[in-house]
């Protein structure tokens, strides 16, 4: 990996970054409270940039209430059972996608002890028309512990997105 800190190229062992990255992975994932790749991206992605984008990203306290109002151990049951589709058609950074997976995952080791890392590359699909949503998207998916699942770029308002072979519900 090439990795290039202002301007020259160094090692790993010297990145400022991944020193950074490193001790954060040894933080367990329940003692973060925050979500802190949003938490970032936020303080780095100017408000004139974002508005450009017509990108609005719901902080994560909000978006795991609503998460959870949403699905009922039922419908946990169903989407596990069944392999229901869990779809975001303007995924952004993959909130919606990271917090219904950690809640499924949660719910999962309390109930079934299923591992479901394989799960959810057959569940979780997640579209934005911003590439660089996309590979933030695919980051939260990995820290969150999946990782595998279908994000891609498209403008789900004006190409055909719809995919036969993963239906929406």
């Amino acid at each position: 990996i090439d990795i290039r800190e202002n301007g020259e190229n160094i090692s790993p062992e010297k990145s400022v970054l991944i020193n950074i990255h490193s001790h954060l992975a040894e933080i367990p994932e329940k003692d973060l409270a925050i979500d802190l790749f949003g938490e970032v991206y936020e303080c780095l992605a100017s408000k004139k940039t974002k508005s450009l984008l017509g990108e609005y990203f719901t902080r994560r306290h909000i978006i795991q209430a609503i998460v959870r109002m949403f699905f009922s151990e039922d419908d946990i049951e169903n989407i596990v059972e069944y392999k229901k589709m869990i779809g975001d058609p303007a995924c952004g950074t993959g909130g919606f996608l990271t917090e219904s997976f950690k809640y499924i995952k949660e719910y999962c080791q309390k109930k079934t002890r299923l591992d479901i890392t394989n799960l959810a590359s057959e569940i979780i699909i997640g579209y934005d028309i911003n590439a660089n949503n996309i590979g933030r998207t695919r980051i939260n998916m990995t820290l969150a512990g999946d990782g595998f699942s279908d994000i891609q770029r498209y403008n789900t308002l004006s190409t055909p997105w719809y995919n036969e072979n993963k239906k929406v519900e």
